[in-house]
This record gives C-alpha cells, sequence and structure tokens, in this order.
C-alpha cells in the first residue's frame, strides 16, 4: 500500500487523547498506521507524539472539548483545511462541523469511524438520570450526527450488530458502510508465559460496577477454602475508586489474600501483566450497549496465549469459542463452579493457551488496516 492510494494528506479528528492506548485502542493503532503511509495531521486533546504524525493538540477534552471543536473553532478549522488541503477526514465520535466543511467547501473524502452508536450506549450508562440538561444534549447529539453521518463517504464499524443499528438509526445506505473489528498487535503480546503456582487470574480494563467483577469476585469466595487459597485474582486497570474499594473490602471479609489491585498501568507494560497470570476475566454483563461493541482487552488476552473466563454475551462468542474460553452466565455460582473446574484440570489450560494464540493470529492490526485502506481507495477511485 502506498499514500497515493488513499491520499497524499489524512486529517484524522477526535474529541479524546488517541495518544494513548487505554480507551482508544483502534485510534491509536489505526493513526500509527496512517502516519506510515501518508501526511497525517492527528487533531485531537493528545498528551504525547504519534510516530511520524504532525500532532495538533487541542486544549480541552469532555463536554467543553466538543463545544470548542464544532462551533468555537471553525475558523481555525477553515484555516487548516485551507493550509494542508486534506484528502482524507478521518472523524470520530462528536466531531461534527469539521466534516461537513471538509467534503462541501474543500471536497475532502469524508470517513466517520463509530466504536458505539452515538446516543445509546451513553443513554444506558446514565439510566434513571432525570437531567433535563442530559436528555437535551442527547437530543442534540442525536440530531446532529443525524445530519453528519448519512453525508460521509464511508462509515467504519467495530461489528455487524453496530453496522446494523447504524444502518436503521441514521439513514445510512449498506454499501457506504466497512466493518472494522478491533484487533492486537499479535508480535508485542506474544511473549514466554512465567506461571506457576499459584493460579492466577487477572483482569485488565476499565473498573466500574457495569463492568460485573464485583460477580466474579462473589463467585470466587463461594469456592470452598482449599481451593481457594490455590487462587490469586489480579486486577490491571483505573476507574470508580469507591468500587475497588468494595472489592478489597469484599475479600477482606472473607478472609481471601490473594486479591492484588495494580492501579493503571502503562500499556506497554501490560504484556508484562499477562505474562504472570495462568487465566483471564471478561466478566462484562449482558447490557444493550455491549451487543454492538467489541471488548478490546479481549484480542490482548488472545495475543497472550490466555485462556479467558468470559460471559455469554454476544460481543465474545463473536471472538471466541470453547478451544479458548470456559463460557459463563454472569452469576456467581456459575463463575465458583468454572473456578473450581480449571483449579481441578489446570493442565487442559495448556490447549486453550494454544488455541487462543491461534485465534489471535487471525486479528493482527496490520491485516484490519489493510483492508481499510482498499476500501478508502476504492472511494477515490469511484
Amino acid at each position: 500500500m502506498v499514500e497515493d492510494d488513499i491520499g497524499e494528506t489524512v486529517f484524522i479528528i477526535a474529541d479524546r487523547d488517541i495518544s494513548v492506548v487505554q480507551g482508544s485502542t483502534e485510534m491509536f493503532y489505526l493513526t500509527n498506521y496512517f502516519a506510515d503511509i501518508t501526511k497525517t495531521h492527528v487533531f485531537a486533546p493528545t498528551s504525547q507524539e504519534m510516530g511520524d504524525a504532525r500532532m495538533h493538540s487541542l486544549p480541552f477534552a469532555g463536554a467543553i472539548g466538543t463545544i470548542f471543536l464544532n462551533i468555537l473553532f471553525l475558523p481555525y478549522w477553515l484555516l487548516q483545511l485551507s493550509n494542508h488541503k486534506p484528502d482524507i477526514v478521518y472523524c470520530y465520535q462528536n466531531v461534527l462541523t469539521p466534516p461537513l466543511l471538509a467534503k462541501y467547501v474543500f471536497g475532502a473524502t469524508v470517513i466517520y469511524d463509530l466504536q458505539s452508536d452515538p446516543c445509546d450506549q451513553a443513554r444506558e450508562f446514565s439510566a434513571g438520570s432525570t437531567s433535563r440538561t442530559m436528555q437535551l444534549l442527547f437530543a442534540i447529539s442525536e440530531r446532529a450526527h443525524s445530519a453528519v453521518l448519512p453525508r460521509s463517504d464511508l462509515i467504519v464499524t467495530l461489528s455487524k450488530e453496530l453496522e446494523a443499528t447504524v444502518i436503521e438509526n441514521y439513514g445510512i445506505s449498506p454499501s457506504k458502510t466497512h466493518l472494522l473489528p478491533l484487533g492486537v498487535d499479535t508480535d508485542k503480546f506474544d511473549c514466554e508465559r512465567t506461571t506457576g503456582n499459584p493460579l492466577v487470574f487477572t483482569y485488565v480494563g476499565s473498573v466500574h460496577a457495569r463492568r460485573g467483577i464485583a460477580e466474579f469476585v462473589t463467585g470466587l469466595l463461594q469456592v470452598p477454602g482449599e481451593k481457594r487459597s490455590q487462587v490469586e485474582f489480579h486486577i490491571y486497570g483505573d476507574g470508580d475508586r469507591e468500587h475497588i474499594n468494595h472489592l478489597r473490602e469484599m475479600c477482606d471479609a472473607a478472609g481471601f489474600t490473594g486479591f492484588q489491585y495494580h492501579g493503571r498501568v502503562p500499556h506497554d507494560q501490560i504484556p508484562h501483566a499477562l505474562q504472570k497470570a495462568d487465566v483471564a476475566v471478561s466478566p462484562l454483563p449482558e447490557l444493550e450497549a455491549y451487543e454492538v461493541s467489541s471488548p478490546a482487552k479481549i484480542y490482548e488476552y488472545l495475543a497472550a496465549g490466555l485462556p479467558i473466563v468470559a460471559t455469554s454475551i454476544t460481543p465474545h462468542r463473536r471472538i471466541l469459542d470453547d478451544d479458548c474460553a470456559f463460557f459463563v452466565e454472569p452469576i456467581a455460582e456459575q463463575y465458583a463452579a468454572t473456578i473450581e473446574e480449571i483449579v481441578d484440570s489446570r493442565d487442559h489450560l495448556t490447549n486453550k493457551s494454544a488455541a487462543a494464540r491461534e485465534i489471535a493470529r487471525h486479528h493482527d492490526w496490520s491485516e484490519r488496516f489493510a483492508e481499510l485502506s482498499e476500501r478508502i481507495a476504492s472511494i477515490d477511485a469511484a
């Protein structure tokens, strides 16, 4: 793939820090991929450099950043678009006025990448809120995305379920969509494991009540004492401090000393953390918002050769199978039974580990992005 296939200059615009992997996995890897083959300009509230990309760090993130990005920065966008004349403008959720200016004033090809429905997931996570301000923001966001998405040249989604949702909710033609599932840098995570006794279960990711971690811990604490003493549970990630303390208090009350919370670690240290694990844990509950998503850490667990205790929900079933995973319903009793099974037959983990690595090899980022580049090139050729 050479730069002439997709154009000489690419703008990537986001309302979050895409220079760090946590929370921006696809954005991070895709930006670095584009920076290797084109003149790539990044417009986002970034905190560090990204390879050969030219960084234009925006001063605000969150709701304030969205207002600045879409309204107060209009003269800024006109200046940048006029100076650099991008061939491709690649946008993420909440980026609304820049793609319209790029397409209708400067003739750029607009790609819009969605990790979730722009409104549905936020509504579900804030269920029960009666704030009129929140309701107003949701209504404005929905109308704005309804105006921008149909006018984009290509809509990128990470799952077939999300693709179907976007087609239905925003009137997008199926011919204007492209499936880009999450992936993994297999070379980065393919390392020798250094495990032994005790049996280490590991969770990497955000720590919130909606992640289902408490149900796993409850199940772990139901395992009989002799077997439970052979197990440790490690968490790597940041999140709700109150919930983290709740998990620790649960373990202390049960006399379980194998709980270890490491906090957030840099992404380049996660392979080393997984190197010390025997089994990964993905306890996501059955929420509608998760049904159209794709958990990024699953791919990293697989590349590290980790068998996975995973809830039997669509995002997990889409990626995993019984050869590499232990599927459970998100209830404590099933977690307890599965942990006991693993303790009793840990020799079988070797086969699941090999199956995990084999699955990971089919989900490398390089293949994902090469297919996307070919699709973008076909838009320009048409």
